[in-house]
């Protein structure tokens, strides 16, 4: 289904950009009405989250995907967490995706959990990035 969608509204735009640009000079296509993009197919409950946490073997690649489950941040923003970026119980991010688009800051709001992951790993790595793997490497 995302992909038919997706397939019409890239039509959509393209027509539109030739349009403008007279490239083309034909009535706009017929297009069937479009149903919602589905966002996702399954989001797991709590206890499947626990599930799979569980059965991760790494302890550096669990506090990472337990910190992206509990503050839901993209597994890029978290990875490119420093020290310098926390300021108290808000991690401030100055580079990340949609920054060229937003103009702002990323903020991400630790609770609890989260707070207990980023200090512990804060003391542990003061410089660079705090999510790293057995090898020290980000």
């Amino acid at each position: 289904m995302n992909r038919r969608v997706d397939f019409v509204r890239v039509l959509g735009t393209i027509y539109r950009w030739a349009r403008r640009r007279r490239l083309i000079d034909c009535p706009p296509p017929t297009v069937p009405r479009l149903p919602r993009k589905l966002r996702r197919d399954k989001i797991p409950t709590a206890e499947e989250m626990e599930a799979i946490l569980r059965a991760i073997r790494s302890p550096e690649f669990r506090d990472l995907a337990r910190f992206v489950a509990l503050t839901g941040c993209r597994p890029s923003e978290a990875a490119a967490i420093e020290a310098r970026h926390v300021e108290g119980d808000v991690v401030v991010l100055d580079e990340y995706k949609t920054r060229r688009r937003t103009g702002d800051v990323r903020a991400i709001v630790l609770n609890e959990p989260a707070r207990e992951i980023v200090g512990r790993l804060v003391t542990l790595r003061p410089e660079g990035p705090i999510f790293r793997n057995r090898a020290g490497r980000p």
